[in-house]
């Protein structure tokens, strides 16, 4: 009778966490942004970059995981720049306008 229930239960389990949608690593960034300006101050809320989202919330970046690339983007582009992001909030002094990017796609042209 153990035995029986201890199969229902890991029967229960494995099909339940196929169900589980996990992010694919080729899946595009969710959120379309704009980046409007960037700021290399060295002050304490100064520095990064701002986006505009889709949904028109201005969004502050101390850092992108490729810096580099959107920065040479930035020479040779000018602004704004199109991206595509993820993000989630950053645990900043200064106020709740800050995120911390978990995801970045640079080559994103708005339609």
């Amino acid at each position: 009778m153990v035995r029986l229930l201890h199969i229902i239960i890991l029967t229960l389990i494995l099909t339940f966490s196929g169900c589980i949608k996990k992010k694919d690593v080729n899946e595009t960034c969710p959120i379309a942004a704009t980046i409007v300006a960037y700021s290399d101050l060295e002050c304490l809320c100064c520095p990064g970059w701002t986006a505009v989202t889709e949904f028109d919330d201005t969004i502050r970046v101390t850092q992108f995981p490729n810096d580099e690339l959107i920065l040479l983007m930035m020479e040779q582009e000018g602004l704004p720049l199109y991206i595509r992001v993820d993000f989630e909030d950053e645990q900043l002094a200064c106020d709740d306008q800050f995120k911390k990017i978990t995801c970045v796609e640079v080559n994103y042209t708005p339609i």
